[in-house]
């Protein structure tokens, strides 16, 4: 687990290569348990909307979330890409996830597809 992590963050700016299925998914797994609070928080307020220390944990926390989301944004761009190559698809499969509904299902299968690289595919 803390292997894949680390890769995560040494590979911050590499599109090439590959990450496996184990390599994606760590990272995201450790991202969960970082942002936890603020899920705790908001599921707080779900039931009881008159909860004023939940409002507050959420003003609190959301300059740290938004500045930690810039952060690991272009390192999951880049795992991304690689976990793709890996599945034996072009980087372009990114944009399925931009599809109202149901990009984040197709993207969700893309993700778990497992290794195939028997098919090269162009990195342009």
């Amino acid at each position: 687990m803390l292997k894949a992590y680390k890769k995560f963050w040494e590979g911050y700016a590499d599109f090439t290569g590959y990450s496996t299925v184990s390599e994606y998914w760590w990272p995201h797994f450790i991202h969960l348990l970082i942002t936890m609070p603020l899920f705790y928080a908001l599921i707080q307020l779900q039931i009881d909307p008159n909860d004023v220390s939940a409002y507050q944990m959420i003003y609190s926390l959301r300059p740290l979330y938004s500045v930690f989301g810039l952060i690991i944004f272009l390192p999951s761009l880049t795992l991304s890409v690689r976990r793709l190559r890996d599945a034996g698809l072009h980087w372009l499969y990114l944009l399925v996830g931009l599809i109202p509904y149901v990009g984040w299902f197709f993207m969700l299968l893309f993700m778990i597809l497992p290794t195939n690289r028997d098919k090269e595919v162009e990195t342009d």
